[in-house]
């Protein structure tokens, strides 16, 4: 039998007495008043819960939010969100991203030497072929990503920076200038970073090595320095063909 103390008294007497059997003090059984405050607090915790749950990741169809922002004041707005559907391709090719980052980082914390340094490498080259069959040619139409930065030179031209939702960017540098004077660089003066755009152009595929490279050996060429940062956060050269909103 679980005892406790009398709060009259301080005797000790039965959990689930309904008064002291010395002072004669009544008071609510222990297990009921138990019972009472865990019901109330779950009332609690289920209000405050309901009251600040917010949306979940966006699902993995395609569609993923942005914020759109205050073009006049510069300034995001506020609590505005707008659902973008991005292309089957380009779905595929974030999904390619993403497993083969898992793949390769499960891989590196394993560890295990010599062998590893052939697993990682075997990882990296399926990525590249499973970009291939995606990407084909690399000419995609009708992609969403968010600009990172627009960059202007004067008398140059302009370079772009654009994010996808897959922590990969594509870059439009050095030979890529958007020249001055171009439908592109004009269409660019709308834009600012931040800004969701659609866009269409066409990944740079690297030039064959010495021997030569089959099609399926090709790759996309990558600003990426190593193959870890390759693996983690992709930068791919790209040629910008369009930018819309």
């Amino acid at each position: 039998m679980a005892l406790r103390k009398c709060k009259e008294c301080g005797k000790e007497i039965s959990t689930s007495a309904a008064s002291c059997p010395h002072c004669g003090k009544k008071g609510t059984p222990f297990y009921i008043g138990t019972m009472r405050d865990i019901l109330v607090v779950g009332i609690l915790v289920w209000i405050v819960f309901d009251h600040f749950k917010t949306e979940g990741p966006a699902p993995a169809t395609g569609n993923y939010a942005v914020s759109r922002e205050d073009e006049g004041a510069g300034k995001r707005s506020s609590n505005c969100e707008e659902k973008i559907e991005i292309p089957q391709q380009q779905t595929a090719f974030c999904e390619a991203i993403n497993s083969y980052r898992k793949l390769y980082f499960n891989e590196y914390h394993k560890k295990k030497y010599p062998e590893q340094k052939n697993n990682l490498e075997a990882i990296f080259n399926e990525r590249s072929l499973k970009l291939r069959e995606i990407l084909g040619d690399g000419n995609i139409q009708g992609w969403k990503g968010v600009i990172r930065t627009i960059t202007v030179e004067e008398g140059d031209g302009a370079w772009v920076e654009v994010n996808l939702p897959c922590n990969t960017r594509l870059e439009s540098k050095d030979d890529l200038v958007i020249k001055v004077g171009t439908p592109l660089y004009e269409s660019l003066t709308q834009f600012h970073d931040r800004a969701p755009i659609t866009f269409s152009g066409n990944f740079l595929v690297a030039s064959p090595g010495p021997q030569g490279q089959s099609s399926e050996q090709k790759h996309y060429q990558e600003s990426s320095f190593t193959p870890g940062g390759s693996m983690d956060s992709p930068e791919f050269l790209f040629s910008f063909k369009q930018i819309a909103d």
